[in-house]
């Protein structure tokens, strides 16, 4: 099984096909609790975004309408991470971290309970 933080990497990088901006060292002193925060937050938003728009690609008619839902999608999920307070490189950043760091996801799984 996947972890949250895989799956939000593999949902940001590859459905929103933007570079994913590694952190040089992804250890848990490189973020403050705030940012640790701010990335739950937006990692939900963005979560509701792929389920909303997951089911709509379902019933999507043609290519045409794949293309329009994913963009829509790609859009909102830029604009849930940036409404939250960082950018996708933080975003990304934080997602690469935790999926890398033991240390990290441990601090994310303890913040969001």
């Amino acid at each position: 099984m996947r972890s949250p933080y895989v799956s939000i990497l593999i949902l940001v990088t590859g459905f929103m096909m933007m570079p994913v901006a590694l952190a040089e060292n992804g250890s848990s002193g490189d973020f403050e609790q705030e940012e640790l925060e701010t990335f739950l937050q937006a990692r939900a938003d963005v979560l509701s975004i792929q389920e909303e728009y997951s089911n709509r690609l379902q019933s999507a008619q043609d290519d045409q309408a794949v293309a329009q839902l994913q963009a829509e999608a790609r859009e909102k999920m830029a604009a849930a991470v940036q409404d939250a307070g960082l950018s996708i490189d933080e975003f990304n950043q934080i997602a690469q971290a935790a999926q890398s760091d033991p240390d990290v996801a441990a601090e994310l799984e303890s913040l969001a309970e």
